[in-house]
């Protein structure tokens, strides 16, 4: 699955700078992918649990944030009865402020993935009956995070969910970022604006001419949303840096 993440040697950097009782107490089993910075706050998560926490390396403040409210869903899908749960992650998350309320925000997705049962009744399953059911089923839900009230809350799952990564911040200016796709458009971004707590979408701008193979991703550039892309056709090597006005 897509992670955003920061390198590993980067996120070593900053984790040796914590105090060894921060580091006890966030007790993780892996590497935490690293998100922000928003005012100088960075928001660590385990992309296996439910554990997170905002971190100021300036003052060295180190809160764990509670556990997830989500629970697991009371649906799984008109196949109800053939799929059975494998795992849960917390991934693609985003720390902003919301100026209207006054309070810093994490949201993140979380993604619950069920495999699909062998019909069959015997105890021995062949290899080719095994590759049949082992394509994925996903189900998403999205949790808001609020410092004021120091909990976090479920809200409504958008159409689109994020399926790539980020290229360090996905937040300016109250808003959160994310790459998605559709069957009907190669790419799209997903925005969720902290203070009216609602999802919406934007295309991206025609980046690529006739060109059908080129890679992009989403970053901040002087602090705006701007989207980097490199062709990957052609005999030389180029980027493309496209920078949003508003």
């Amino acid at each position: 699955m897509a992670r955003i993440e920061l390198p590993e040697v980067l996120v070593m950097e900053i984790l040796s700078k914590l105090p060894v009782k921060s580091l006890a107490r966030f007790n993780c089993n892996a590497i935490p992918s690293v998100y922000g910075a928003c005012h100088g706050l960075l928001c660590l998560q385990e992309l296996s649990t439910d554990k997170a926490a905002l971190w100021n390396p300036s003052t060295r403040e180190f809160k764990i944030l509670p556990p997830s409210s989500i629970q697991r869903p009371p649906y799984l899908s008109p196949m109800e009865g053939n799929l059975a749960l494998y795992g849960v992650s917390f991934d693609h998350a985003a720390l902003g402020f919301d100026s209207k309320t006054n309070d810093y925000k994490v949201i993140r997705f979380v993604s619950f993935i069920y495999y699909h049962r062998p019909f069959v009744t015997r105890t021995f399953v062949n290899i080719e009956e095994e590759q049949r059911y082992a394509y994925p089923h996903y189900e998403f839900q999205v949790e808001l995070y609020s410092s004021r009230s120091d909990s976090w809350k479920e809200i409504p799952c958008p159409l689109y969910t994020p399926t790539d990564l980020i290229l360090g911040n996905n937040y300016v200016d109250g808003i959160c970022y994310w790459k998605t796709m559709t069957e009907a458009y190669l790419g799209l971004i997903l925005l969720f604006d902290l203070a009216n707590q609602k999802f919406s979408i934007l295309p991206f701008p025609e980046i690529a001419g006739s060109c059908l193979h080129y890679y992009d991703n989403l970053l901040m550039f002087n602090g705006s949303l701007s989207d980097i892309v490199c062709l990957l056709e052609g005999t030389g090597m180029s980027f493309d840096l496209w920078v949003t006005r508003e």
